[in-house]
């Protein structure tokens, strides 16, 4: 399977498939690296309190615990800023920064659906250079 992109009026530009691969593999390699401090904040999230202070620590959890999470609301209720109040301010924000995202990235498609060809072109040969 070749993959090609055309832009248009130029000519097609092909990749052989020991290319593609490596490009895979280099890919996969960078997203399992970039992965790695979420599986530790996992791991840290299920571990007791005498394994999560252990020096030198450990990356994984050998005694895996779910108390921690009914701790954490216990200890949020008495708090002077309730946890709900995090879970809500997360949700409006997510909500709030996705509509946004969707209104402006339609009305940029209507305004790019309307401009000439050869203004396209020239966006298009100006982003590719980046």
């Amino acid at each position: 399977m070749k993959l090609a992109f055309r832009l248009s009026g130029e000519k097609r530009i092909n990749r052989s498939w020991q290319v593609d691969l490596l490009l895979f593999l280099l890919l996969g390699l960078f997203g399992a690296f970039m992965a790695i401090p979420l599986v530790y904040i996992i791991n840290n999230a299920f571990k007791p309190l005498d394994e999560l202070f252990l020096f030198p620590p450990r990356i994984f959890v050998r005694n895996p615990t779910l108390n921690n999470f009914p701790d954490l609301f216990h200890l949020m209720a008495k708090s002077w800023v309730p946890f709900s109040r995090y879970i809500f301010n997360t949700v409006f924000i997510t909500l709030a920064g996705t509509v946004g995202h969707v209104i402006l990235a339609s009305a940029a498609a209507i305004r790019w659906r309307n401009t000439s060809s050869a203004a396209r072109r020239c966006c298009l040969a100006s982003s590719s250079c980046l």
